[in-house]
């Protein structure tokens, strides 16, 4: 895919965004726009170094120039063998492997694994730096037959057989991938990561990174990413300035999980499913596009008999949950009928560590008669220790034209535990609007919620409560009134007077507070009865008599 496609296919789109809505998307479109979609990336010191082996296409043969002798030492038809005899000659250092422009065919993925019953096209090692000539005009392209989760175009130390795959030892270390496509055809993994950059009895995020640059991962089907979160687990993975998927419905572009120090910053998703971070800690979520791709943060059941049994002494442990992450100043078009977002998700266990989901920017085109969602936060799985729950801070964010369950629902699938929403804009353009701000779901697990100064107006629905929570804090929003105060009188015949709130909701008993401002006449007690949803009752135990009244303020604070 070359750039004009790819600006013609967002041509709407991109055309609103730099005309009167520009401003509303902010850092993240602008960086991905220019980082990503043009191209330009910052330059890594394996880029301009002097490559090892220069791999060129003459014909149908391809062949391995190597780097300082400029001698063909290996040649062949296929692709990924040629390659590979490349990869193999460099030893245990690595080096830089330069790929010109053209079409590399991998008929077949032979490269071994740990796994009997998986392959790869290229099995990358410790010091390999596989560098293509530019995003379009290198591409590794699998022709072979599907086989989707046993093969990969490129790994390492693989599980998953992918076209390409990051393996060797469990430590491989200082790895990456830039400015190539890598084809999957719809058939295999494209590229797999397993136990990379580990080091025993120390965990250093500066030390080492397996990075994936501006590459294009194409095809519909076989998934795109993937890292292995069962039995082993990796640190420092970034995958920045790539494309994933073509515009067609295709498998995940990222699966699997077990990362810490997981950076996924200035890429394109276009229509890839979903996007599934399983049982990592510390992840970073920047500057993205996705469009009618779901992002899934979530823990994972399978790992919790590792945790019982890990003691590997690899300073953090990033198994059950997924753990301290950031998602912030990312695009997201969510695909109709789903949520753009899931901070957990059904069936599964939940993050057992703050997630901080900020300035991200939530849309559909107007009165396309979507019925997107934003953010769902919650998990339906029962949870197994204090540990596991879901503490997040979602602030900041625009949510623009979602007519679905809620722009964000917190508690629907239960287990939630310390949610703060705040300064928050939601927005629905349609003439009658229908979109619900916030639905906050109690009938599982839900404790301590707090929702405040968000801008709420002009929706179907602002807050919706199906229970309060007894510990729940709602406070100054505009378009959801939660505090209101004045004046009531009840005459000297009468023992009771009605008072019309209005508030957005229904208050508690204990969050009225009535103040006499006279002596009540004959009255000596007077209290409160009979919240409804406008309406509250001050009541006296006698009437005033003789022409005098009952005087109260009052004041309702959430």
């Amino acid at each position: 895919m070359n750039n004009i496609i790819l600006m013609g296919s967002k041509k709407q789109f991109i055309n609103k965004v730099s005309g009167s809505k520009r401003n509303m998307y902010g850092i993240s479109f602008l960086l991905i726009l220019i980082s990503v979609i043009i191209g330009t990336a910052i330059i890594s010191e394996a880029t301009i170094a002097p490559a090892n082996y220069i791999i060129y296409k003459n014909g149908a043969t391809i062949y391995a120039q190597n780097g300082q002798t400029g001698v063909d030492d290996y040649s062949g038809t296929d692709a990924s063998t040629v390659i590979q005899s490349a990869i193999n000659a460099l030893g245990t250092n690595g080096g830089k492997i330069f790929i010109k422009q053209g079409t590399y065919d991998f008929p077949n993925l032979s490269q071994s694994t740990n796994d009997a019953a998986r392959s790869a096209g290229l099995l990358l090692k410790t010091g390999i730096h596989l560098i293509g000539e530019s995003r379009n005009s290198t591409i590794l392209r699998y022709t072979g037959a599907a086989s989707y989760y046993n093969k990969s175009v490129i790994a390492n130390y693989h599980r998953t057989t992918s076209a390409i795959s990051v393996q060797g030892t469990e430590t491989d270390q200082d790895i990456s991938i830039e400015s190539l496509t890598v084809d999957n055809a719809g058939k295999v993994m494209g590229i797999s990561a397993y136990a990379v950059n580990q080091v025993p009895g120390s965990y250093d995020p500066a030390q080492y990174y397996y990075i994936v640059k501006d590459v294009y991962f194409k095809g519909t089907g076989g998934g795109y990413f993937n890292t292995e979160r069962i039995v082993n687990f990796s640190y420092n993975i970034k995958l920045q300035d790539c494309v994933f998927g073509s515009g067609a419905t295709g498998d995940n572009a990222i699966g699997g999980g077990g990362v810490v120090n997981y950076h996924i910053d200035n890429n394109v998703f276009l229509n890839t499913t979903s996007i599934l971070i399983d049982a990592c800690s510390l992840i970073f979520i920047r500057n993205n596009f996705l469009q009618f791709s779901s992002l899934i943060i979530r823990g994972s059941a399978a790992a919790i008999g590792l945790l019982e049994a890990y003691n590997g002494g690899y300073g953090v442990v990033p198994w059950i949950g997924s753990t301290s992450v950031v998602v912030e100043n990312n695009v997201f078009i969510p695909t109709a009928g789903s949520f753009a977002l899931f901070l957990s998700q059904s069936g599964v266990q939940s993050l057992d560590a703050p997630a901080v989901i900020k300035n991200n920017y939530f849309m559909r085109d107007t009165n396309d008669g979507n019925s997107s969602g934003g953010i769902s936060v919650g998990a339906s799985a029962s949870p197994i220790s204090p540990l596991i729950q879901v503490e997040a801070l979602i602030e900041g964010n625009f949510f623009y034209n979602l007519r679905g369950t809620a722009c964000i629902q917190v508690g629907r699938l239960g287990y939630i535990k310390k949610c703060y929403v705040r300064n928050n804009v939601f927005r629905d353009l349609n003439a009658t609007p229908t979109a619900v701000g916030i639905l906050v779901d109690s009938t599982n697990q839900v404790e301590g919620i707090v929702i405040e100064n968000n801008d709420l107006r002009g929706l179907g629905t602002s807050i919706n409560l199906s229970a309060v929570p007894s510990d729940m804090i709602i406070k100054r929003n505009n378009g959801y009134v939660t505090e209101n105060s004045g004046t009531a009188t009840i005459g000297s015949s009468s023992t009771t007077i009605a008072v019309n709130h209005g508030l957005s909701y229904t208050p508690l008993i204990n969050d009225i507070h009535v103040t006499p401002t006279n002596n009540l006449g004959n009255a000596t007690e007077f209290w409160v009865s009979n919240p409804t949803a406008t309406q509250f009752t001050i009541n006296i135990n006698s009437t005033p008599g003789g022409g005098k009244t009952a005087a109260f303020s009052w004041q309702i604070i959430r």
